[in-house]
């Protein structure tokens, strides 16, 4: 795992990034849309302003980590957890068989855009990490 993550070029690092900066620049977006007045702010979005803050933090740290926590960013906010958009909308899924309705939990969709094109863009690199993973899993019990 060290030796692939060494081995990685700037080029590369910068191409792993661009869903973060995607993620970086619909805050700022909002950001701008609530200082004008035209939404109000939440507390999903104020969550969602400091985690992004604090993962752009890490990123200079532990390029690894930064990119998992961003993986993490994109599902919370899937979820409905935090919120990157000035407007949140969600959409919940349900269904009634003879009794009460058993519904899923509501989604962002657009959130769930940005998951496909972060993994898009990191699929193959954090299947890397997860194999390297358990290769160190194995090698451990030997």
């Amino acid at each position: 795992m060290f030796l692939y993550f060494c081995s990685m070029t700037v080029k590369q690092m910068r191409i792993r990034t661009i869903p973060f900066i995607i993620i970086v620049f619909t805050c700022l977006y909002s950001g701008g849309l609530f200082i004008l007045g035209h939404y109000g702010i939440g507390w999903k979005h104020i969550l969602a302003f400091i985690l992004v803050a604090a993962n752009a933090v890490l990123y200079f740290y532990d390029f690894k980590k930064a990119l998992l926590a961003t993986g993490l960013l994109l599902l919370s906010g899937l979820f409905n957890l935090i919120s990157f958009f000035a407007m949140i909308s969600s959409i919940q899924f349900g269904a009634s068989v003879f009794g009460p309705m058993v519904a899923s939990p509501p989604l962002q969709l657009f959130s769930l855009v940005y998951l496909v094109i972060y993994l898009g863009f990191n699929g193959n690199y954090l299947l890397d990490l997860w194999l390297d993973y358990k290769a160190s899993k194995v090698e451990m019990k030997k």
